[in-house]
């Protein structure tokens, strides 16, 4: 039987807190109160925890330390914590989120306040438990380790064709994509090692979006900032299905998954860096995704005309891109205009067209 997951409490009334939050999560997770700081981590040592909830006026300073604790402790690291404060404890506030809290909440909290503070971050965990459930995609990366060059290659690119089944992109996508950032790499005079690396890692660059909503990956319109926000994630989610391979062109596809959506200027994502500061096969791959991604038709729009797409990259020169990525696109452009009309899209993913035909008889029931 499947162990529940469990939220940890150190409160001043740990009844009330109980009678409030059962409601509330009580039918997905354990509800457990902690004594002491002590009590707190020897009940978060025994996973599975999704969330650890602090009061400030229990723990006092010793909260700084129980939340670093937690998160430099390897079982532990990846609890969110929630730290409750007073209107007068700013100082501790920063102290906190510098210590690694994931969110803070002022008192007095609302049952209201609590629900969205919290949500967020138990949504982020349920994501995480359901791509563990999804091991088969681990298990094959796993198994690349053991294997040749040709078969590691070849469950790579069916890894990546599973993950596009579910996306709005048919598997054309992917042969662009591979092509696209090994003309950019080859003509950075990057090694051709690292070309051929590349040329395969590609293909997993949004591996992470397996663990995304459908219903926020399948919109057709824009997505709201919250929306935006989740999408976002998967670049994180990538990193986390892709880590601890040993395989080589594993690893370099965990970086590309993790990077490919940083930007030149340090304002992409997840992790604002900039300049080398991001991974050279992220740089690439990050140009061949926006140029694929402009000249493709889209749910919410049409495909952006050639000319158009091309002053796009070009704007984006020293901002969004690296300028010897883009002279390494510009300069295999012909070549990338051929692998462009070799491999056109055809048709939507199997899945697109289950999730469309569902959505049309539902529409004529009404």
């Amino acid at each position: 039987m499947e162990q529940r997951r469990k939220i940890i409490a150190l409160v001043k009334s740990p009844q009330r807190f109980l009678q409030l939050i059962c409601p509330l999560y009580g039918k997905i997770y354990e509800i457990l109160s902690a004594s002491n700081e002590e009590r707190v981590f020897e009940m978060a040592s025994q996973p599975p925890v999704d969330l650890v909830v602090i009061d400030s006026i229990v723990a006092g300073e010793n909260s700084i330390d129980l939340i670093r604790k937690l998160k430099e402790t390897e079982v532990t690291k990846n609890i969110s914590i929630v730290i409750m404060l007073g209107v007068d404890e700013e100082k501790l506030k920063k102290s906190s989120l510098e210590a690694g809290a994931d969110d803070f909440m002022i008192k007095p909290i609302g049952l209201s306040n609590f629900k969205a503070r919290t949500r967020a971050l138990l949504r982020e965990k349920e994501l995480e438990y359901k791509l563990e459930k999804k091991m088969l995609f681990y298990y094959e990366i796993k198994c690349i380790e053991e294997t040749t060059d040709d078969l590691a290659r070849e469950v790579i690119y069916r890894l990546s064709i599973a993950a596009k089944f579910k996306d709005d992109e048919s598997g054309t996508h992917l042969l662009r994509m591979m092509n696209y950032s090994s003309i950019i790499a080859r003509n950075m005079g990057l090694s051709a090692e690292m070309v051929h690396d590349i040329l395969y890692a590609s293909t997993l660059h949004d591996i992470g979006k397996i663990g995304i909503p459908d219903s926020i990956l399948l919109k057709p319109g824009k997505l709201t900032p919250g929306e935006r926000e989740i999408m976002e994630k998967h670049s994180i989610i990538g990193n986390k299905i892709l880590a601890g391979s040993q395989s080589k062109i594993i690893q370099t596809a965990q970086t590309i998954a993790m990077y490919h959506h940083e930007k030149w200027n340090g304002k992409g994502y997840p992790k604002n860096l900039s300049k080398n500061e991001i991974p050279i096969v992220a740089q690439v791959v990050a140009i061949a995704d926006v140029f694929d991604a402009l000249t493709s038709k889209k749910p919410y729009r049409e495909s952006i005309p050639l000319e158009k797409s091309k002053a796009i990259i070009k704007k984006g020169t020293g901002t969004d891109f690296n300028p010897d990525a883009v002279a390494g696109f510009f300069k295999g452009f012909n070549e990338i205009l051929r692998i462009k009309d070799q491999f056109q899209d055809t048709d939507e993913s199997v899945f697109v067209k289950m999730i469309r035909k569902k959505e049309r008889v539902a529409q004529m029931k009404r």
